[in-house]
């Protein structure tokens, strides 16, 4: 089903249309996409350490010493990209882009650069692949 209407599509509609848009847009966008690992944490998604208890929904991630900015990071938004898995699983990729909210730090011995929400990394990739090789962008 296409619609133009977004609040008639069903959500992967709606990622399909917005994934086709920026591949078309990946190589104008000033700065360059960077390589790193996704993992994901699941359900409770709060406390988080850079807002308490406040509920910032799914779209959610943290972030590793490699983007943390001594909390710099706080509010950044970032769009992410699976590019292949980190293991045997078979291709573990589904909706190309996704775009998240830093709202958590992911401690020393974090498996990844960012860690998404479930709910997130469920979109872009198939949980059962653990663990993921993105490309992002700021």
């Amino acid at each position: 089903m296409f619609c133009l209407n977004f609040i008639c599509c069903p959500r992967a509609t709606f990622y399909n249309i917005i994934s086709i848009f920026l591949e078309e847009m990946e190589y104008s966008w000033p700065g360059e996409w960077k390589n790193g690992i996704a993992t994901f944490y699941k359900r409770p998604y709060v406390p988080s350490v850079c807002n308490g208890y406040k509920d910032d929904g799914d779209f959610i991630a943290g972030a590793s010493d490699e983007i943390w900015e001594n909390r710099g990071a706080c509010g950044k938004y970032y769009l992410v990209k699976c590019i292949g898995a980190t293991n045997l699983a078979p291709q573990p990729c589904k909706v190309d882009f996704v775009t998240v909210k830093i709202v958590d730090y992911c401690p020393p011995g974090c498996r990844g650069t960012i860690n998404l929400s479930e709910d997130t990394f469920s979109i872009i990739a198939h949980p059962t692949a653990g663990r993921i090789k993105i490309e992002y962008y700021e």
